[in-house]
Formats: C-alpha cells, structure tokens, sequence
C-alpha cells in the first residue's frame, strides 16, 4: 500500500520477487476517491529501454504518462480503468490475464534481444 503525496494518488498492490524482470500489480485511484478506479500492470526491465515500440496488442492499454526510466530499469504500465458495471469481476480477471501474458510475451523478446547485443 502506497499514497503518493505529490500525485495524491492511493496505490494498493502486489509485486514479484528475484531477479528481473519485476512485476507490479494493482489497483490506484486517488486519495479524494474522485478519480476512477484502476488496475495496473508495470513491468520494470533493466536498462534505458524507453524507445522500445510497445506491440499493438498492448497499446490501448499502455500507460506512456507512467511509463519511464527510473535509475537503472525502464519501467513500462498498462493499465485499465474501472469505470462501469461491464467491469465486472470476470472481465477484470480476463483484462489482467490477457495483458500479463501478452507482457511476458513482449519482454522475454526484450530480454532475448539485450543477451544477443552482448
């Protein structure tokens, strides 16, 4: 759990654990409660990985405001915002399972990519 003071944002989450890449998870809204809920989904990878060209599967949902470098990782959000009945349970869990595979799918090329320049 995180409330960011500059944003006034409320953030609730998950992350994993080991070596890279790290994966975060969770929902955000702000403190006032007058912004719409959120479900995110980062990856941070290492490097300056910021020019990196999101797959079209994964561009409604990325986040480029939230998305940057941050020391030495480059992190990357999607997210998707909650907003009426159709975001139901089911639709949430099909919405995070899709986007995290279609990650995984994405940043093990990056991964494969970065080994294959050394």
């Amino acid at each position: 759990m995180d409330v960011d003071d500059n944003t006034h944002e409320f953030w609730y989450g998950i992350w994993s654990r080991g070596a890279g890449p790290v994966y975060y998870i969770g929902f955000h809204t702000s403190c006032s409660g007058n912004e719409p809920l959120s479900l995110s989904l980062q990856v941070s990878v290492e490097g300056d990985r910021h020019a990196e060209v999101v797959p079209e599967a994964l561009k409604e949902s990325f986040n480029k405001h939230s998305s940057a470098k941050e020391g030495e990782r480059t992190n990357f959000v999607f997210t998707k915002e909650i907003t009426s009945r159709e975001d139901n349970s089911a639709a949430i869990e099909g919405w995070l399972i899709n986007t995290l595979r279609d990650v995984k799918k994405w940043v093990d090329t990056l991964s494969k990519d970065a080994n294959a320049k050394k």
